[in-house]
């Protein structure tokens, strides 16, 4: 899907089908590149304060998941998405980017 979106620099994504744990998950994605960016994108309140807890640079929320925006923003996401297409403008301006991106979910 980021190819057809045209979509680079990303360099790992992992999911539920990956470790179950998103601690063990954040812990992966660091320790795989280490001193670079890493991305978080969750639907839950517990995503988004696990990746705070984790050192994830910037965390994001999705408000079409399980947790409404208003339950979402007491976990302080570094942005708050209502729709897709604005998830996907800022897969684009990171994709502009000079540093490569790392996301976990």
């Amino acid at each position: 899907m980021l190819k057809h979106h045209q979509i680079e620099g990303i360099r790992e994504i992992l999911g539920f089908e990956a470790e179950k744990s998103k601690a063990k998950k954040i812990s992966y994605v660091k320790a795989l590149f280490p001193g670079e960016k890493t991305y978080f994108i969750g639907d839950t309140s517990g995503d988004i304060l696990e990746a705070h807890a984790g050192g994830v640079d910037v965390t994001s929320g999705v408000t079409w998941g399980w947790h409404s925006a208003e339950v979402l923003t007491h976990s302080h996401p570094d942005y708050l998405f209502h729709e897709v297409s604005e998830l996907r403008d800022l897969l684009y301006a990171l994709s502009d980017s000079t540093n490569d991106a790392h996301i976990a979910n």
